[in-house]
């Protein structure tokens, strides 16, 4: 369904909806890029946010990701997908 990330060639759907950050080039796990997610204070969240389109809503999907946090701050990562349908209605997982 979905392959993204943060690399220069993808438009990338994700977008922030709580913290900060950018694009950085320092720490990816895959290719040259990804996304660093600044949270504001400790105990803060951070949150990245997309949607994704499928035919079927019926069918069983899954989806995956891989996010690490700094060891010495505590900090909360949030990714949100919501699923939209044929019928146009949305289904946050």
């Amino acid at each position: 369904i979905l392959y993204t990330g943060f690399e220069d060639y993808q438009d990338s759907p994700w977008v922030v909806s709580s913290g900060s950050g950018g694009v950085t080039t320092l720490d990816s796990f895959t290719g040259s890029s990804c996304y660093e997610l600044v949270v504001p204070v400790s105990g803060a969240w951070g949150v990245l946010t997309t949607t994704v389109s499928v035919a079927n809503l019926n069918q069983k999907y899954c989806f995956n990701f891989w996010y690490k946090t700094p060891a010495d701050i505590e900090t909360y990562a949030e990714v949100e997908i919501s699923v939209v349908g044929e019928s146009g209605f949305t289904y946050p997982l």
